[in-house]
């Protein structure tokens, strides 16, 4: 017999077929209408692979060209087939890699290659990757789902992370961030492990989850870098029984996945942890960069 987990499922997709036939749901970024099937069939090329993952979101095909136009070149040189529609033209006027810090992801203004910060500072993580730049449509779309709980954009999220750059790293394990104590506690749900789940269900990417956090640290919103850096060394423990997963695929090929990426100490902190626990490389793939 069917469990009530699958009964729920079950109905939840009745739901959505039901929405999608007779209603015209509204954009949660625009409020317009998210779109008829009809004219679903002729989006652009760029949309292949994320569509599907938009309308369940409650993105129109607008906005989701919108949020394209807003990711960050591909980091890498030759990305592969799945990730062309995502190479393009960034708005500073640069293409691929040679615009971005190859460390930590920042559009790059005057640098070559390394951004100020990032000369300045060791990380324990080999490179940071983000797609997109902490503004714009990106920002009010992560604020929609952080704190107005809209968790249907996890799907969205996922959809972007593994076409921009999960699908590269497929054999590396994916590591979420530990969102802090009261923070879970006081939205009930944690913003990267909601992303992380969507991305092994629906992509099969594998998911340990080698770290936790620990208990009364205090936000790192108000701190400056150095404080960042001091007290984000304090805040992470690896879970000591799953810790000896991390290293076994790709070599000891770990991502941490994360949603944005300020300072980068809390990617540095994390990625120590997993060097420690095993892990031979570390890269840090984010939604965002600020």
């Amino acid at each position: 017999m069917p469990s009530c987990k699958q009964g729920l499922r079950a109905v939840a997709r009745v739901g959505r077929v039901l929405n999608e036939c007779c209603f015209d749901a509204a954009c949660v970024a625009c409020g317009e209408g998210v779109g008829s099937r009809e004219s679903r069939e002729s989006e652009d090329t760029r949309l292949l692979g994320v569509a599907a993952a938009a309308r369940y979101a409650g993105v129109c095909s607008s906005c989701l060209r919108r949020l394209l136009d807003e990711l960050l070149p591909i980091a890498a040189a030759e990305p592969g087939p799945a990730c062309a529609p995502y190479s393009h033209t960034s708005h500073t006027g640069h293409t691929g890699h040679n615009s971005r810090c190859s460390r930590c992801s920042r559009t790059l203004i005057s640098e070559h290659e390394l951004c100020a910060g990032c000369r300045a500072t060791e990380f324990a993580f080999s490179e940071a990757y983000a797609l997109f730049e902490y503004r714009g449509l990106a920002r009010k779309l992560l604020w929609l789902y952080k704190f107005e709980n809209h968790k249907p954009l996890a799907e969205l999220f996922a959809a972007l992370l593994y076409h921009g750059r999960l699908q590269q790293r497929s054999t590396a394990a994916v590591v979420p961030v530990p969102a802090q104590r009261r923070s879970r506690a006081r939205r009930g749900w944690d913003q990267i492990e909601v992303i992380a789940r969507r991305l092994r269900r629906s992509y099969a990417i594998p998911v340990v989850r080698a770290l936790t956090r620990a208990r009364g640290k205090a936000s790192q919103k108000q701190l400056g870098r150095h404080d960042r850096f001091a007290q984000a060394a304090l805040q992470y423990r690896v879970a000591a029984a799953k810790a000896t997963k991390v290293g076994v695929p790709a070599a000891g090929s770990v991502v941490l996945l994360d949603d944005v990426i300020t300072t980068g100490a809390t990617a540095s902190a994390c990625a120590e942890l997993l060097i420690a626990a095993g892990a031979g490389r570390v890269e840090v793939v984010s939604l965002m960069v600020r």
